[in-house]
């Protein structure tokens, strides 16, 4: 069985193989060690050529020997925008539009939501719809992925992340504030939740769209057992699952 057969078959409930191997996050895991991997630094994979970022994705997928492989989105102007040099053996990033440079003598660090966005349930009642799947879709995204499989074939399970409702309330009131809010204007995370639950369903559709890719990742790192009672899990978060 190959990647994509042993998935398939354990997601349909039919007989498999072993187990797949799933590393929603290789390439933040696998930072320290893409000198070693492939003499690339932790920036190519997002910041690389096309020929960069393929060669990262097919050497991620070899290295680990993953059954979930995370799908190559293409970035506009992505040969032009960036170039990767070195201060010696620190690694920077150089925009070409702006010239601009910035150096990483560290890995970076995985980032924190400090601003909130909304204050009141009437500035969330106030936004405009979320996009539909028609305007979010754009073939050219996936142009880069296209290329690979048609190069190297199918035999993957190609998946995608989408941030969950949950986790997009968090990104929004900050991680103090979701639980306060959850507490004092629970009103105001319905509103929130409603929203984001939309904007997933048009996501998903538009990702569907795709044609290629089949399945999608939702990380609900806010909503775990050590921060939520299984009351507040019912109120706020399973209806908008369902």
């Amino acid at each position: 069985m190959n990647s994509l057969e042993r998935v398939q078959a354990m997601l349909e409930g039919r007989p498999f193989d072993k187990y797949p191997v799933f590393n929603p996050h290789a390439q933040w895991y696998l930072m320290p060690h893409w000198p070693q991997l492939n003499g690339k630094c932790f920036l190519h994979p997002t910041y690389g050529s096309n020929e960069e970022k393929i060669e990262c994705w097919l050497k991620t997928k070899e290295s680990l020997g993953i059954d979930f492989v995370f799908a190559l989105i293409t970035q506009p102007n992505q040969d032009t925008r960036w170039n990767i040099e070195y201060d010696g053996t620190i690694p920077t990033l150089v925009n070409r539009e702006t010239g601009e440079r910035e150096s990483f003598a560290e890995l970076p660090k995985d980032s924190v939501t400090d601003r909130r966005l909304y204050n009141t349930l009437e500035e969330i009642e106030a936004l405009p719809s979320p996009p539909t799947a028609e305007e979010i879709y754009k073939p050219e995204l996936y142009e880069l992925q296209r290329r690979v499989i048609e190069e190297t074939g199918s035999d993957s399970f190609l998946y995608t992340h989408l941030e969950s409702p949950f986790a997009a309330c968090y990104r929004s009131l900050t991680f103090e504030g979701l639980f306060e809010t959850m507490m004092d204007f629970p009103l105001m995370i319905h509103a929130l939740m409603e929203r984001f639950t939309e904007t997933a369903i048009q996501n998903i559709k538009a990702v569907g769209s795709s044609g290629i890719i089949h399945g999608i990742h939702f990380n609900e790192y806010p909503a775990g057992a050590e921060l939520i009672s299984e009351d507040q899990f019912k109120e706020f978060i399973l209806p908008y699952m369902k």
